[in-house]
Formats: C-alpha cells, sequence, structure tokens
C-alpha cells in the first residue's frame, strides 16, 4: 500500500525536487508556502510542513502534528503541546493556551484571525502579535465587511464588532446578518 505518492518536480531543470510526500495543499492561499505532509516509514504519524511553490523547495520540514494555511505569513500548527502561529521560517511565534480546535479556518486577515480554542463559547480574534482584541469567551463570530464581525454571545445575543472602531452594535440584538448593498 503506498502512502507517500507526491513528488515536486522542477520543470525547468527536468528534476524531483522534494521526496515522496503524502498529500500536497491544492489550495496555494495567498502566501508562497503551501502545506505537505509526509507519513514516517511505517506508513502512519503523518506530520505537516510547506512548500514554497516559488521554488518547489521545502520551506519548513514536516515536523507538525497539525497545520493550516499560510495567511499574512503565520500559519496555525499544533505540535506536542504547541499551540499558535508559526513563521515562515516554523518558528513558533505566537502561543495560544488551549487547543485551537479548527486550525483550517483560523488564518490571518486584516492583521488577526477569528480563533476557536475548543469547547463551547470560545471563539475569539487574536492579533497578529499573540494579543486578544477580543477574549474567546463568544459563541460564533463571523467576518462581515472590511474590518467588522458580527459577534454572537452564549444568550444569542448579536452585535457587530470593528478593529478599528470597537464596538458599534452592542450585544443587545435577537439577530444580525450581513446585507448587500
Amino acid at each position: 500500500d503506498v502512502v507517500d505518492r507526491y513528488r515536486v518536480k522542477d520543470t525547468w531543470k527536468n528534476k524531483w525536487v522534494t521526496g515522496y510526500l503524502t498529500s500536497v495543499e491544492k489550495n496555494f492561499g495567498c502566501d508562497s508556502l503551501v502545506r505537505i505532509s509526509k507519513n514516517n516509514i511505517f506508513g502512519n504519524n503523518e506530520r505537516y510542513g510547506y512548500l514554497d511553490v516559488r521554488t518547489g523547495a521545502i520551506a519548513i520540514e514536516p515536523q507538525f502534528q497539525y497545520a493550516g494555511e499560510f495567511s499574512e505569513g503565520l500559519a496555525p500548527i499544533r505540535n506536542l503541546g504547541n499551540v499558535g502561529f508559526i513563521d515562515t521560517t516554523g518558528k513558533l511565534v505566537v502561543s495560544v493556551k488551549g487547543t485551537i480546535r479548527n486550525l483550517s479556518s483560523a488564518k490571518m486577515s486584516n492583521g488577526c484571525a477569528i480563533v476557536d480554542i475548543g469547547g463551547n463559547n470560545t471563539y475569539g480574534i487574536l492579533a497578529h502579535n499573540g494579543e486578544w482584541l477580543l477574549e474567546p469567551i463568544y459563541h460564533r463570530i463571523e467576518k462581515s465587511y472590511d474590518d467588522c464581525y458580527i459577534i454572537q454571545n452564549e444568550w444569542c445575543e448579536y452585535g457587530v464588532w470593528s478593529q478599528e472602531k470597537g464596538w458599534l452594535f452592542e450585544l443587545e440584538y435577537d439577530y444580525i446578518e450581513e446585507g448587500t448593498t
């Protein structure tokens, strides 16, 4: 049973630039680093790393238990008790206490990310520098226009929060829906 079946080839030099990999992410996202994975020699214990699509070379060796997509120079990871965001060198630069439940949705956008740290009512907005813009206590957070977010608390009250201006509408509405213009 072959589990590592992907390789990357430099077609200009007609040369393989990686060994066999378990997977190569098809979505390149916003940055030039794309997620790859590799199993150990026994075909299990998958680890994630990153390939630089500009050069075809492995930028960060597969070493993480799980890794998300790079965006704005950072990617969410989970590895041996470390949870947070790495930079393009693989260094953990933002540490998060708890577990990021859905790493694939924790992407940086406009300098921050919506992060679900697991369990109920635990969504927050984390800044690029590791500070919480909104503590992870909300039931749901949805990105809206520009720097605005629709926030829902555990009592199903809705509000709108802006990175630039703070609370535009306090958590007191029965429902808020993103409109069209």
